[in-house]
């Protein structure tokens, strides 16, 4: 036990010392596997003990044992160490495997049998409670299961019955079964496997599918789900036939199968599980003629992988199309030959195999092996229907899916998804499926309705062929083939037929970049295209006998890959490709990306198919039908009575052209496009001319017409040529495929007219009469006509009309296209009169014409020109020859006047491409000062702007003889021109003025001064150059002009200058004083600007004058006078105005410079070396000093900058080190500082440090100093004499690492001066620094030798009475921390060394009897009286000291051990026996003898027994009921008590509660699920119930544990919080009516709307009357 209180003291000691938590953890692992717990007479590890332990497990040599109750008081160190609460499963285990630890064959008693199941049914239970709570269930390696032989049994090796009577008890002998005392819930729990899954294990074939693959990133339920997604629904039918193909079946059909389920026996039934049973109903069948083989198998459960790539005849991928049956089923089956098949990849159906059971995902056996039909009757009833009984092999192969009901849909983990028996017949249309298809030549549709096992046709489809096409079909080629296919069809009873084209084929030469991607993908070049050359209802003799083609024009194509995707192409064919498909067939060709732009080799192949093979194939279906149009065409032409004209119109321009509907779009589209390319460049004669009277010819040998009037194409096919004809959809497909590629294709176009009139000249000899009678205007018009067909149809390639005479002139004459002509309006003809009208065309131009005659790309390639500004300098070379200046009347009539310049200028000014060159050769710019002229137009000399000029500045500038203009430029206009007038601004004036100086030769200020400018003058100038400054700066930094313009403002005679005379210099030849310092005349004779205010100072120093700063004024010119003079009031003021600058620069100068005056004035110092006297611990320190700042600076608004050139405002570490160091410095100079004064700031300063030392951000170095520094009060003397006597010598101060607190005086005064009292160190200061203030070992030592030392003297002083307790205090405080230096190990050497063998220890009562004095070595713990006279008790004053004095060498006397487990006894409780015997007499007997009171409760009458002298004991409501003098307190008789108004499962679990049960307990049975419909509702009435009951009785504790139960199971809601609520206030229910209340204050709004619903929807007056109050409750609450 002492070795338990060891640990138990460093377990509990080690969250707050550092070493105790190291020392534990080396415990902790010292122990962790080893035994070491004391349980009885044997040690124990962690593992094998718990604190509770049943008391049926409490047997001799049991492997796990119960903590003693003795350790309670360390609970929390065993639990740590590993001890556990209870006993666990695997505990459980070793108890049954005890059993039979001697013998693993013995033969089990009935007892140890029953004892064997309890704990079967504790680890079920605590296996069961594991999966309800989510928790992982613990593993149950090496549990023993009771047999039916009564032996125990591995749990891998058992399983439990669950086939009856279906194996009688001979075959059962070859299995090892479970006890008849496992129950089913056991076995469950446990995981027994059962004897089904035991025999469908040992018959499969194949083994439990191996789809563990497939779950190696994602369950294989979640991958199939994810496969699925890729197939719609309607793919289910065409994977299916695909598989059929494959499998060489010629037959195919689908029977839907709508019978319920149905079994034999409902009390004994006989599936495979009872989770099969659910998939006994509706279901869809498959069926095909071939056998299914073991390869074919494995190919299907290959997820997504697909198993017949390799084969080469083949078109499907089993186990990938296969998927789509999971649309409808989790369960899908399938018999073939001797073999039946289940697929479960939610491993919930099939009977669980193995240990731990495991539900295999799908199985396969030979159902003539296992006997299938006789022990499974159940599982084979569907199948009899559809020919399959069972006893024999089944030919061909049949698919089972059975439907997923809504149940089956809400398990599953695959898909949601519930059919109905209409989408099914939807999705299992009769399409063209078989077209591409290879073997299948029949397919059909069946039905079997609920209670009929016929099946009913719904539809059929038959091929007819002979059998050339059948081998031709069937046949994989490398060549391409042709072949007919005929069609048979029954829909419903209605019959059709089909004649269909078909072109198989592949490349015999594939392109060598595929050859890896084909051996990859084992894919190759084929594919195939389909026409559908009729369709009638006739039968298919009939349809043979007429005419064809003849093909429908309701006909949409699509796309294949032998079976139809879901994919509409548009086109006049179907198309077949063995295209590189994803897992759903259906995506193959989603979108463009996806196909065949994506970058990627599948994108590559599938170009490869589109667009290379299957074009060819296409086009040699195309000749084939060609061959048979020309048939067609020889009939029509040889049944001809006359020689009308044939109208011929050939299928293949319509309805079999490539491209039949202009809403193809895209891929497809494209497609088309190729093929018609090919046709093209093949020279194939497919295209149709009625040149010659009718022929097929190729594209390259005729010419196409692209107008609607096809009178040109008539009149050339007229003269023989192959003129052909398209509608508007087919032209733009020719033209898009031209614009794509070299293509032959040729149309009929203006350059042919063209070149026909060049070679006839008779045809254009007609246009060069210049008549002027009527044909004129016709001729005209017949010009016009000629010229909008020509250039309608040249494309813009105008250089053919190149001299040819078709130009009309506005004067009636016909000009030729390549000399120069404009085209304008009547006004811009007017505006040149002489030369205007042979230089237009015509104005009455057709609009189309006009539109085409003012293009620019006509304009170039004809030079027919608009009118322009162009054209206005063209015509203007002819008015003006070299004339610089023009006189300008502006009013005149004749040209020019202003009118004239106004249109001309109109022209000009928006024209930003302008001949400037040109343009500035005519005077066309009026200028308006110094007189009125047209002059040319110059950029180096431009004219000012008049627009916004300034009033009062303008004659100034009229002086200096500026040239100016009224005229104005928009900003659009040239920039050229709008440089020759610039606006009325300071740059243009300040550039003027130097272009004059330039032009004149003269300098600025000679300029000025020959304009004779006044003073005023020069003050208007500087105020216009101060007002703009900014913008000719700004303007010259912008141009990269700052020079120039900065180089001419400074240049500007304007500015006055400091001097008696006013006299006016430039801006270069002065210098500029700081503004905001006072001036101080120097003794350099400078001139100084003079600036009246600021603005003068900054355009000055804007222009760049001369200047110094603040720090060379201060530095250079001011200081050197005055740093070593003593401060006057003039330097102060200059001084206070120097820092208000803030100018870091200055500081930094100013800090190391001593030039701030100090309090005395008397002399300059640095600013470091004062301190600022508002701060009271400086106050403190310095009064009295000349360490403080002179009251003139002391101004807030200059204490920032003295503080950073050095001034000392705040106190931190180092101020405050400053500070103790002067007080130390202090006590030093006593003949200067008196004690008293310095005392009391030394005590201030040590206050401080107590009360701050948080705060100061000290260092280790920085508290190392302070505790160095000797500032703090010492107690010199003391009241008592004896302490006085041998005190440690101070001086009154000390530092703070030699000095001791007050409570250690007693233990160390003779050793180390004391803090003085007012000094002493507060809590703050002991929490850093635990240490400070704390005798060491060697101190307390000495001291003690000190006292005993003057004990033994015995002086006067130290005997006398007064002094006799106080040493026995002494004595005692240095024992006391002399024993808690003992329990530090690091001490314990040094004490031992000290004190043995030294008489040091006081051991009776009186200090100065010598005897009383002994060694440590002479002591005895545990004995009752002396032993001999060296060896004494230890005397109680003493006896606290015991690891002190076991230092010392005392001695201590051994007890006897005693053995516990010889005083544990057996466990009994018979508190737990009387109250489990009372509660099962209230629970399973509630109306027997033992109970003296029966309680009638609720309408039903319900009769519960109890005992009232229980019931009194537990409740005072029941005591005052039978204990008072009422009915139901008569003695010696069973009474009855009616209790009406409640019900009787809330009284049950009241009974049980006040019987001693917990709530939990005691409603155990109602809070689980019960039947009722709506439980939420039930157990909200059972809880109202129960609370009224607890208020009726005054059951406080039980009302408040029902009142949390509501709050905290979520029982109020929105719908019954206002009904809660009121309940609560009837009940006295508190917590429940805040609950209540809060709930309502957070949700006011919904359930004010919720109420709202209710009475509208109240179904009588009664009804919404109450709802009307509960809304009024909420509204007033």
């Amino acid at each position: 036990m002492a070795i338990y209180k060891y640990i138990n003291e460093i377990f509990d000691s080690r969250s707050r010392d550092y070493k105790s938590n190291g020392d534990f953890e080396i415990i902790k692992k010292a122990l962790k596997t080893h035994p070491w717990i004391l349980c009885g007479e044997i040690f124990y590890p962690a593992e094998k003990v718990v604190f509770n332990l049943p008391n049926k497990f409490h047997v001799n040599n049991s492997i796990i044992v119960e903590l003693p109750t003795e350790y309670n008081r360390m609970k929390s160190l065993f639990r740590y160490m590993g001890v556990r609460d209870e006993i666990g499963i695997k505990d459980l285990i070793l108890v049954i495997q005890n059993m039979v630890k001697m013998n693993k064959d013995k033969i089990l008693s009935a007892i140890e049998i029953t004892n064997t199941i309890r704990i079967l049914e504790h680890i079920a239970k605590i296996q069961k409670e594991k999966k309800r709570e989510g928790n992982e269930r613990e593993k149950l390696d090496g549990l023993l299961i009771p047999s039916t032989e009564d032996t125990l049994v591995n749990l891998h090796e058992i399983q439990f019955d669950d086939m009856e009577d279906r194996l009688d008890d001979d075959e059962k002998k070859d299995y090892k079964l479970a006890h008849r005392f496992v129950t089913l819930d056991i076995a469950k729990e446990l995981e027994l496997q059962t004897l089904a899954g035991k025999i469908t294990g040992i018959s499969n074939t194949g083994g439990d599918i191996n789809w563990d693959a497939y779950e190696q990133n994602e369950l294989l339920t979640t991958r199939i789900k994810h496969i699925i997604e890729d197939y719609p629904t309607s793919s289910i039918f065409k994977e299916f036939l695909q598989n059929a193909d494959d499998a060489k079946a010629t037959h195919f059909s689908i029977i839907i199968d709508e019978r319920k389920p149905f079994c034999h026996n409902k009390l004994q039934k006989s599936f495979l599980s009872e989770e099969m049973e659910d998939w006994q109903g509706p279901a869809i069948w498959i069926y095909n003629d071939a056998e299914f083989t073991s390869k074919d198998f494995q190919s299907l459960i290959k997820l997504g992988v697909g198993g017949k790539s390799d084969d080469d005849t083949k078109i499907g991928r089993f186990g990938i199309g296969f998927n789509c049956a999971f649309h409808l089923t989790d369960l899908p089956s399938f018999v073939s030959g001797k073999y039946i098949a289940f697929l479960d990849p939610n491993a919930k159906y099939l009977p669980a195999q193995g240990y731990p059971p495991r539900r295999c995902r799908g199985n396969r056996f030979n159902f003539l092996d296992l006997e299938f039909k006789k022990h499974f009757p159940d599982q084979c009833y569907p199948y009899e229907a559809l020919g399959c009984d069972f006893t024999k092999e089944f030919k061909g192969t049949l698919f089972r899916l059975p439907l997923r009901t809504s149940k089956l849909a809400e398990q599953s983990e695959i898909s949601k998804k519930v059919l109905k028996i209409k989408e099914i017949f939807d999705n299992f249309q009769s399409n063209n499926e078989m077209l591409f298809l290879r073997n299948v030549e029949s397919c059909s549709l069946r039905h079997i309705t609920n209670g009929n096992s016929d099946s009913r046709l719904i539809w059929e489809v038959k091929i007819n062929m002979n059998d050339n096409c059948r081998n031709i079909r069937k046949s994989v080629v490398h060549k391409s083939q042709v072949y007919q296919l005929d069609f048979e069809m029954d829909i419903k009873g209605k019959k059709s037929s089909e004649i269909w084209l078909i072109c198989t084929g592949e490349h015999d030469k594939t392109r060598h970049d595929f050859k890896k991607f084909m051996k990859n993908k084992r894919l190759k070049p084929r594919g195939g295209v389909a026409a559908l050359l009729a369709r009638s209802n006739k039968t298919l003799d009939k349809l043979k006998d007429e005419s064809f083609p003849n093909p429908p024009d309701e006909f949409v194509g699509g796309i294949y890959n032998y079976l139809s995707l879901s994919m509409i192409t548009n086109l006049s064919v179907h198309l077949n490709g063995n295209f590189s498909l994803t897992s759903a067939r259906n995506n193959i060709i989603q979108s463009a990306t996806d196909f065949l732009t994506a970058n990627d080799e599948d994108a590559k192949w599938n170009q490869y198919i589109m667009y290379d093979l299957l074009p060819e194939l296409h086009i040699i279906l195309l000749e084939e039908i060609v061959k048979l149009e020309n048939i067609r065409f020889e009939k029509i032409k040889a049944s001809r009575t006359d020689d009308t004209k044939i109208n011929f119109k050939p299928h293949t321009l319509n309805n079999l052209w490539p491209i039949p509907k202009n809403s193809i779009i895209g891929l497809y589209k494209k497609y088309g496009l190729h093929v018609i390319k090919k046709l093209g460049t093949n020279d194939s004669k497919f295209f149709w001319t009625e040149a010659n009277g009718g022929k097929f010819v190729s594209l390259k040998e005729s010419k196409v017409h692209e107008e609607n009037d096809p009178m040109i194409a008539d009149l050339l096919a007229y003269w023989g040529v192959s003129s052909l004809k398209f509608d508007e959809e087919k032209l733009n497909q020719l033209k898009e495929i031209s614009k794509q590629s070299s293509f032959p294709y040729t149309t009929i176009s203006g350059r042919t007219i063209c070149d026909v009139l060049r070679k006839n000249e008779e045809y254009i000899h007609l246009f060069y009469q210049n008549d002027k009678t009527a044909k004129k205007e016709i001729i005209r018009s017949l010009l016009f006509l000629l010229l909008e067909f020509i250039l309608k149809s040249i494309d813009e390639s105008y250089e053919i009309l190149n001299r040819l005479p078709l130009v009309p002139l506005n004067d009636g004459s016909i000009g030729k296209f390549g000399n120069v002509y404009y085209i304008g309006k009547q006004k811009y003809i007017d505006l040149f009169p002489k030369f205007g009208p042979s230089r237009f065309v015509h104005i009455d131009l057709p609009g189309a014409l006009l539109e085409i005659f003012r293009s620019k790309k006509f304009s170039v390639q004809t030079n027919i020109r608009l009118f322009d500004s162009a054209a206005i300098l063209d015509l203007l070379s002819s008015e003006f020859q070299d004339i610089k200046e023009l006189d300008y009347e502006p009013n005149s009539t004749s040209i020019p006047n202003s009118k004239w310049l106004e249109e001309i200028w109109s022209k000009l000014e928006v024209d930003d491409n302008i001949n400037f060159i040109r343009l500035s050769k005519f005077p066309l710019l009026p200028m308006i000062q110094p007189y009125e002229k047209l002059v040319q137009l110059d950029i180096t000399n431009p004219l000012i702007s008049i627009r916004d000029y300034e009033r009062n500045f303008y004659p100034v500038l009229v002086k200096l003889k500026l040239r100016f203009t009224n005229k104005e430029f928009p900003t659009s206009a040239n920039h050229n021109i709008r440089q020759c007038v610039l606006p009325f601004n300071s740059v243009n004036i300040i550039n003027a003025l130097e272009r004059m100086c330039v032009s004149s030769n003269m300098s600025m200020n000679q300029l000025f001064k020959e304009r004779d400018l006044l003073p005023k003058d020069y003050e208007k100038f500087r105020n216009y150059i101060k007002d703009n400054i900014d913008d000719l700066i700004r303007h010259g930094r912008r141009q990269d002009r700052f020079a120039n313009i900065l180089r001419s403002l400074r240049s500007l005679p304007i500015w006055p200058i400091c001097s008696s005379d006013d006299k006016f210099i430039d801006a270069k030849s002065g210098i500029l004083l700081p503004h905001n310092l006072p001036f101080f005349p120097l003794q350099e004779n400078v001139h100084f600007y003079k600036c009246d205010n600021e603005n003068d100072y900054n355009a000055l120093f804007n222009l760049g004058a001369n200047s110094i700063d603040e720090l060379e004024y201060v530095r250079d010119h001011f200081l050197p006078q005055h740093i070593y003079t003593k401060p006057s009031e003039e330097y102060i003021n200059f001084l206070k105005k120097v820092l208000s600058l803030e100018n870091g620069e200055i500081e930094q100068f100013l800090k190391e410079c001593p030039v701030i005056p100090n309090v005395t004035h008397e002399s300059l110092v640095k600013a470091n070396t004062l301190y600022d006297n508002t701060v009271p611990l400086f106050f403190n320190v310095f009064e009295g000093s000349d360490k403080f700042l002179a009251p003139e600076l002391q101004n807030p608004r200059l204490m920032g900058a003295l503080e950073r050139i050095g001034l000392k405002r705040h106190v931190n570490a180092n101020t405050f080190i400053e500070c103790a160091k002067e007080i130390e410095s202090q006590f030093r100079r006593s003949e200067s500082y008196p004690e008293n004064i310095v005392k009391h700031r030394a005590k201030y300063v040590t206050d401080y440090f107590y009360g701050h030392i948080t705060s100061l951000g000290l260092t280790f170095d920085q508290l190392n100093q302070i505790l160095n520094i000797k500032f703090v009060p010492s107690e010199k003397y003391f009241q008592n004499r004896l302490f006085n006597e041998e005190a440690k010598v101070t001086l009154g101060y000390e530092c703070f690492s030699v000095l001791c607190s007050q409570q250690y005086k007693e233990v160390c005064w003779s050793q180390r001066p004391l803090f003085e009292k007012s000094v002493e160190p507060n809590d703050i200061l002991y929490r850093y620094f635990p240490n400070i203030g704390k005798p060491t070992l060697i101190d307390v030592i000495k001291h003690w030798f000190l006292v005993v030392e003057k004990i033994e003297l015995g002086s006067l002083t130290w005997k006398s009475s007064e002094n006799y307790k106080v040493i026995k205090k002494i004595i005692e405080k240095i024992y006391e921390i002399m024993n808690e230096f003992s329990q530090e190990m690091i001490h314990k050497n040094i004490i031992i060394s000290f004190i043995t063998k030294k008489r040091l220890f006081l051991n009776g009562e009186d200090l100065f009897d010598k005897d009383n004095w002994v060694a440590g070595d002479n002591l005895v713990f545990g004995v009752q009286e002396d032993i001999s006279k060296g060896l004494k008790k230890v005397d109680e004053f003493i006896m606290p000291y015991k690891d002190l004095l076991k230092l010392a060498g005392a001695h201590e006397l051994e007890e006897i051990n005693v053995n516990e487990y010889d005083l544990i006894h057996d466990y009994h409780d018979q508190k737990d026996l009387l109250n489990n015997n009372l509660l099962k007499r209230l629970i399973r007997h509630p109306d027997t003898k033992h109970h003296d009171v029966i309680f009638i409760v609720g309408e039903e009458g319900t009769r519960i027994g109890a005992s009232r002298y229980v019931l009194s004991a537990a409740s005072e409501y029941f005591e005052k009921m039978f204990c008072g003098h009422t009915a139901e307190s008569e003695d010696n008789r069973q009474v009855e008590v009616r209790l009406d108004y409640i019900q009787s499962n809330s009284f049950r679990v009241f009974l049980r509660w006040l019987y001693g049960e917990s709530f939990e307990e005691a409603s155990s049975t109602l809070r689980k699920r019960t039947e009722e419909e709506n439980y939420d509702s039930y157990y909200l009435d059972f809880l109202v119930n129960l609370l009224k009951i607890t208020d009726i009785s005054g059951c406080k504790p039980l009302k408040d544990i029902v009142e949390i139960t509501i709050m905290k199971d979520g029982c109020v809601n929105i719908n019954n919080v206002i009904e809660m609520s009121e309940w609560a206030d009837n009940c006295k229910a508190l917590k429940l009516k805040n609950h209540c209340e809060k709930f309502i204050n957070l949700n006011r709004g919904l359930i004010l709307e919720k109420r709202l619903e209710f009475c509208e929807n109240a179904i009588d007056d009664e009804e919404r009357e109450e709802e009307s109050q509960m809304l009024n409750i909420i509204l007033n609450n």
